[in-house]
């Protein structure tokens, strides 16, 4: 696996690895022999796949980005504030929200439910 290559690299050899790169063949026979093999148990983790032609390949995007690993972390970190901001939330709006409550707060709030039962069972 590349966990498992990356730890024999040396300190700053590691950030040549990558998620995608091209093996080439001298000959086609070679690679008609190594196309429908399995790489590993999980047929997710590497494709082997004909090549594209040379000129639409970026190559620019096969290098290591270091700052996807940052925004990953970021992104993850944000799911996570959403699910435990969000529980709050929604605690303290149902709270400030309930009618009875508001009534036992507000002089004009139970003047209003009192004066306009249909308003309240609107809001409620």
């Amino acid at each position: 696996s590349i966990n498992a290559a990356a730890a024999g690299l040396l300190p700053g050899q590691q950030e040549v690895l990558s998620d995608a790169g091209f093996v080439t063949f001298k000959h086609r026979r070679h690679m008609e022999i190594c196309q429908p093999l399995r790489l590993t148990a999980d047929d997710e983790t590497m494709k082997i796949s004909p090549p594209p032609d040379p000129a639409d390949v970026i190559y620019e995007d096969l290098y290591q980005n270091h700052l996807g690993q940052y925004a990953s972390l970021f992104g993850y970190g944000l799911v996570v504030t959403v699910f435990l901001g969000y529980l709050p939330l929604v605690l303290c709006l149902s709270t400030v929200t309930d009618v009875e409550k508001l009534k036992e707060k507000s002089s004009y709030i139970r003047r209003i439910a009192d004066e306009r039962p249909d308003l309240v069972y609107v809001y409620d």
